[in-house]
């Protein structure tokens, strides 16, 4: 990952990453304040629901060429139509990928910005239960995502 710039090489990096660590619900089992009673609050089928979502865009970036992998915010709406098509997907989905990705890489930059104890601050929250992620747990942040 360049200084302060996430791509979509990026993003599909970490999901091939997460994808070899195991089953999700797995590795979310493994994330502090994440597992136990966190997980039992999510549906039954949210983690095959999540590893489809992630295969469905993995499908979405293998369709996409190396400048929009590399400067996503540079996709027009006829690119976009041009994945859809070539993914064998819509332009629902495409915008849906490149909507996480400003959600991934907005949240990125907050972390960066974060010194020690705010970092630390944040992660007895989330093992206190209280999240602290500010909007990643929810259902229409990256929560999709996990």
């Amino acid at each position: 990952m360049l200084e302060g710039s996430f791509t979509l090489k990026d993003m599909q990096k970490q999901m091939e990453t997460m994808n070899k660590m195991g089953p999700l619900d797995q590795v979310m089992d493994m994330i502090p304040g994440m597992g136990g009673g966190m997980m039992d609050q999510l549906p039954d089928d949210a983690m095959d629901v999540t590893q489809e979502r992630m295969r469905e865009f993995n499908v979405v970036m293998d369709s996409m060429t190396e400048q929009e992998l590399e400067e996503p915010r540079s996709i027009s709406a006829s690119q976009v139509e041009r994945i859809a098509r070539g993914s064998g997907t819509n332009t629902e989905r495409v915008n849906e990928l490149l909507e996480q990705h400003k959600m991934m890489d907005r949240t990125l930059n907050q972390f960066q910005g974060m010194g020690d104890g705010d970092m630390q601050r944040m992660m007895k929250k989330m093992q206190d239960g209280e999240g602290g992620l500010g909007g990643l747990g929810g259902g229409g942040g990256p929560g999709g995502m996990m």
